[in-house]
């Protein structure tokens, strides 16, 4: 199964933001319950991470975006920097149990919109 998400084409500038992990919705400064995370319904395991942003960074510029589960971040992440538009972890990944939340946060020093997937193995 593949969870995708992105940023609702809404850009995220110099700052922090939370988004859930699937679906499409303005990005929130603060870590939510209900709002910036989903629940997942059965077990298993969030693993190839990739991140796809709207136009190359900037020289300097940076992109961080990071898989959150319950509230704490995880080891899928990716800094993403000047050159391509897409960037992938397939090397980390993390396990869930039902009842879990999951969401992404974004962390930027430029403007740009983007989206996400990951495959969800159960």
């Amino acid at each position: 199964m593949m969870l995708t998400g992105l940023s609702n084409n809404s850009t995220v500038n110099n700052t922090t933001q939370y988004f859930p992990f699937t679906g499409a919705i303005a990005g929130s400064a603060t870590d939510v319950t209900a709002s910036t995370r989903i629940m997942m319904s059965r077990s298993g395991t969030v693993l190839n991470f990739i991140v796809r942003i709207s136009a190359a960074l900037a020289a300097g510029k940076t992109v961080t975006v990071t898989a959150f589960k319950n509230g704490i971040a995880t080891t899928v992440a990716i800094t993403l920097s000047v050159g391509p538009l897409i960037f992938s972890d397939n090397t980390h990944s993390f396990i869930l149990v039902a009842g879990d939340e999951i969401g992404v946060q974004v962390v930027t020093t430029e403007n740009v919109k983007f989206s996400w997937a990951s495959d969800f193995t159960y």
